[in-house]
């Protein structure tokens, strides 16, 4: 683009009977006056403006990379293979912490489970929640 096509699609503002110069305060009723007052007192910033417009755009990294298709896993995905061969039956827990827990397993939800009849070091302790991310082993006693 050149400066003369710049300035012709430069947007100038009408105020009310005149234009206004988009670069400072000057006006004036004719636009072609304002266009060559452009031209005359702002040429060092049209030229800027040209040149930015002009100049090549970098190329940007050409290994492009293939967008990753996020999985969404829905709720219905989720399998819980604790539970698949544990539930209500009588398990040995091996827990984190090194304790032992022995009753009827239950599900309780995502992340716990609900040991009933539990006998902690052969204690009997009734029932008892355990967070699923601290046991070891599970140990099904009965078939």
């Amino acid at each position: 683009m050149d400066i003369d096509k710049y300035i012709e699609n430069l947007e100038i503002k009408k105020e009310g009977f005149f234009y206004k110069c988009p670069f400072c305060d000057y006006t004036n009723a004719d636009l072609k006056v304002i266009k060559k007052h452009i031209k005359t007192k702002h040429l060092d910033e049209i030229k800027k403006e040209v040149e930015k417009m002009n100049k090549p755009k970098q190329k940007q990294n050409k290994q492009r990379r293939m967008p990753q298709r996020k999985q969404v896993k829905k709720e219905d995905d989720y399998k819980d293979y604790l539970l698949l061969f544990a539930h209500k039956k009588k398990c040995k827990i091996h827990l984190d912490n090194g304790m032992v827990v022995e009753g009827l397993v239950k599900a309780k939800d995502k992340y716990n489970i609900m040991v009933l009849d539990a006998k902690v070091d052969d204690k009997d302790v009734g029932r008892m929640i355990i967070q699923k991310g601290h046991i070891v082993a599970v140990i099904p006693l009965e078939e």
